[in-house]
Parts: structure tokens; sequence; C-alpha cells
């Protein structure tokens, strides 16, 4: 069975739950020493052992023989099925096709003095039939072993790249100000644990690889294809095949060690994680927001059970609060500069609701329909940022101030846009040709993207998404593609690509 630090994603949330539970009210900078001290924003690598999950994945890897034998040439029954075929179609004949042929005239396309000449004759045809139990328990082992490598690979992976240097450069204009100071809160303890790992994170992450290589290569393979549509509660039981033919067996062996009946992708969400994740989510809301500008008053505490607070930007303000929707926990970000914009934040769970400008769900697991906030990925924070600077921007029909630095924003009548000479954020109002509607899309001017290269020789998806994500430093409000270009919000389609 998978380790149930891995698999649970409950005790990765569970002490935040504890932390909000146990706090009264606290200021502002009382709760940023709390990021450092009492609990975690982002999860430590002193969570996984080792020693156990490179066990497992050794495990799995000394069945790849067998699996890669049972992919060539996998057991099979053959299904004789008769049918009436056209005489061209036909391939094999025997006495009961010539006796049918005698008996049936309407199958006749005529008759002459040597014979008649059939139209239609019986056929006997011999098909494959790979839907046997010990394929299908074959094809659940893949499922199971591909669902782990996913999953355990995406955990180090995301582990291994926060393994960096906070190496500040002052001149630099790319991230934001507060971004290595937050990086570092995020880290802290998290650096001395890691380093005595790093070196079995990638040995494991290799070793993941490989496996993940061999059978991707080999899934549309017909004993797999047309077993993983069972999706049936599989009993595992020992079958002649599966005890005494030595590659099924080896699958067996594999299968009753670490089989979990009903393998389903979508981890269920019980109450407990959902109340702690919503606190989680709700928290990472609060940091992100003290460390990109804004400040609160500390004369007003922070009450995490009550939240309704009010944070100040220039001549911005945005207030996070803690809402009920529908019976189920909710974040209410509201902007206000010269307009009001309403944003609802819905961790783990989808909701449509016409108050707002934008309804976002947020969730630990990756999709291209929420954000993907996870406290094993350090980069939350910053998706949090995207939609704060978002906000900020359609709360402002002025234009005169930089939400990401706070300087002066001046207008390009050539361009038509906006631009900061400090940081050089551009800001641009685009026009849908399909649906009429407008969005501002967000730039660094005169950026020279050096990800372009990496994206195309990076074959892996999770590491190839966060390349693409992370471009522009997350300086973009929209999605982008490969090339950092804005994707349009309404259509999906690129409008505007700028050199």
């Amino acid at each position: 069975m998978m380790e149930k630090n891995l698999d649970n994603l409950d005790v990765w949330y569970s002490p935040i739950g504890k932390y909000v539970k146990s706090c009264n009210e606290l200021s502002y900078l009382e709760f940023d020493n709390d990021v450092v001290s009492k609990f975690n924003l982002f999860a430590s690598i002193e969570n996984i052992n080792f020693k156990e999950l490179e066990e497992k994945i050794d495990l799995i890897t000394e069945t790849i023989p067998a699996i890669k034998r049972i992919f060539a040439k996998p057991i099979i029954h053959l299904v004789e099925n008769d049918e009436i075929l056209p005489v061209e179609a036909v391939r094999t004949v025997n006495n009961k096709t010539i006796q049918y042929a005698s008996s049936h005239s309407e199958n006749w396309a005529n008759i002459t003095r040597s014979g008649i000449k059939p139209l239609k004759l019986l056929s006997r045809n011999y098909i494959d039939n790979y839907s046997i139990y010990e394929n299908i328990v074959f094809a659940r082992s893949i499922d199971y072993i591909l669902n782990f490598t996913r999953h355990t690979s995406h955990l180090l992976k995301d582990l291994i790249s926060t393994n960096q240097k906070l190496e500040i450069n002052l001149l630099e204009k790319e991230n934001h100000i507060s971004y290595f100071l937050a990086l570092g809160k995020l880290q802290t303890g998290y650096i001395r644990s890691f380093s005595k790992y790093l070196d079995e994170a990638i040995r494991c992450i290799d070793k993941l690889d490989y496996i993940t290589n061999v059978l991707t290569a080999r899934l549309k393979k017909p004993v797999y294809a047309r077993n993983k549509r069972f999706k049936g509660k599989l009993n595992l039981h020992k079958t002649n095949i599966l005890s005494m033919q030595k590659d099924y067996k080896k699958i067996y062996s594999f299968m009753k060690r670490f089989y979990i009946e009903d393998i389903n992708e979508d981890i269920e969400v019980s109450n407990s994680l959902k109340e702690n994740y919503f606190y989680y989510t709700m928290l990472l809301t609060i940091f992100s927001i003290g460390h990109f500008n804004f400040k609160k008053d500390d004369k007003l505490n922070l009450n995490f059970t009550k939240l309704d607070s009010t944070f100040t930007f220039n001549s911005y303000n945005l207030n996070i609060k803690k809402v009920s929707i529908e019976n189920n926990n909710a974040i209410e970000l509201k902007f206000f500069k010269d307009k009001e914009y309403k944003v609802l934040l819905t961790p783990l769970y989808k909701l449509i609701n016409d108050s707002y400008d934008e309804v976002i769900e947020i969730s630990p697991f990756e999709s291209n329909d929420s954000v993907f906030v996870s406290i094993n990925n350090i980069e939350s924070f910053r998706r949090l940022q995207q939609i704060i600077e978002r906000g900020m921007l359609y709360s402002d029909t002025k234009r005169d101030i930089c939400p990401f630095c706070g300087s002066n924003l001046t207008f390009n009548n050539k361009t038509s846009e906006y631009r900061c000479n400090t940081c050089m954020n551009v800001v641009k109002d685009v026009v849908c040709p399909k649906t009429k509607k407008v969005f501002i899309s967000t730039r660094i001017f005169n950026y020279k993207n050096t990800f372009k290269e990496k994206i195309e020789d990076t074959k892996d998806s999770w590491t190839r998404n966060r390349l693409i994500e992370s471009q522009l430093h997350f300086r973009n409000i929209n999605m982008i593609d490969n090339e950092a270009y804005d994707i349009c919000p309404y259509c999906k389609e690129v409008h505007i690509k700028i050199k």
C-alpha cells in the first residue's frame, strides 16, 4: 500500500486546522512570525520515509521484466464466431460452410452447369479475447503503478525544484520585491532537513521516470487498452494462470502485497480535509497579500474563524472575508480603487455565482478548471498573487499606479499600453474579436524569454507545465501558451502576440 503520508492529504493540512483553532486574535506581524516558527505553509521533506519509498519503487522495478513480457505476449482466449459474409471476405471454409451453402439458396448469386456460384458463405472467425480475469488484474496493476509513480514523482519534483539558493540580485526586475523574503520564510526549516535527502530524492525520481517510460510506451497494446475500461470492483484471487505462469505469478504477488481495492485517481475529499484545506488556502492568501505590498493596521487583529480584514496599498483597498456559500466555506476578496471588483475563492468545490466578478476554484489537484494551490508546491502563493494583481487591475480605471511595485504608470500612445519604468510592468487592454469583451494583458517590457528552448526540450509533462507557467515569473494575470502569449480568458485563443 502507498505510504499514508503520501496518499492521505489530510496529513499535510491537519496541522493548519489545529493552528487556526488554537489561536485567538493576533496581529499580522504575529501571524507572520508564526509562519516561520509555529506552522508550515510549505511541507517539510521530513514527512517522507525515503527508505520505505525506495523499497517500494525497487519492488515495482523488479516486476518490470514480467510486465514487459506480458505486454509482448499475453495469454488470451480464442473465441469462435460464425458469420455470414460476402464471398470475398471469407477466409476459412470447411464442411459446415458447404453444408450451409447447399441449404440456403437466398445466399446464391447464380446457378450454372458447373455448380452453384455463392453470393455469401458461412465463415468461422477466431477472435482474440484479451478480457480474461488475469489480464484485467494485469491492467489494474498498471493503473496502480502509474497512479503511484505520477503522484510520487510530482511530489518529489516539487521538493527538488524548491532546493534553490536564495541568490538575491538587487538589480533584477522580474520578481516581486518581496519574493525572496516570502520564499525564505516558506523554506525555513525545510532547507536544513532537505539537503541530506537530496541524493535519495533524485535517485527515486530517476527510477520513477524509468518505470513511467516503460509503461507509457506500451499502453496502446490490446492487453491493456481493452481492459483498462474495466472499472468494477476487483476481487483479487488466485487462478491457475496467476499461480503457475511465471510472469502472471509475479503480477499476482505484487498485487497481493500492494493492491488497494477500487483504485480511483480522484482522492476522496473528506470533511476534515475540506475544512483543513480551506484554512490552509485562507492563511496562504493572507500571506500572499502581505507579501504583495499590502499592509494592515496592526491595531486591528486577524480573527481566522470570523475573518473580515482590510489591507491597503497606496489607493488600493483589499478586504478579505470568510463567507459561507451553500454550506461551504469560501474566501471573498473585495478590491477597490476606482471601482469595486469582487473575487470568490472556493477551495475544493465548484460554484457558479453571479454576485461576483470571478469565482475561482482552488485545488491541491492539478486541473485546467482550477488554480493549483498545494502545500507541497512552493509557487502556490505566487498563483494567488496573480489573482490579487488581476483584481487590483480590474478595480483600477485611471491606470496611474503600478499594482506590482506602486510606481507611476505612463501611457504610450504608439502601443496604447501603460508602462512602469521601475519594474518594467506593461498593462494593456485587449478586445476579444470573437466576444467583443475587453480583458487586461500584462507582461514585462523588453523581457527576453529564456524558457522557450527548455520547454521544447522537456518531455515530462509536469516539468513542462511548470516551465510554461513560470515563463514570465508569474507576472502575467492570464494563462499563457508555450511562447508566453496571453490566452484570452473568454474564447481561450491567442489574440495578442508581443515580440
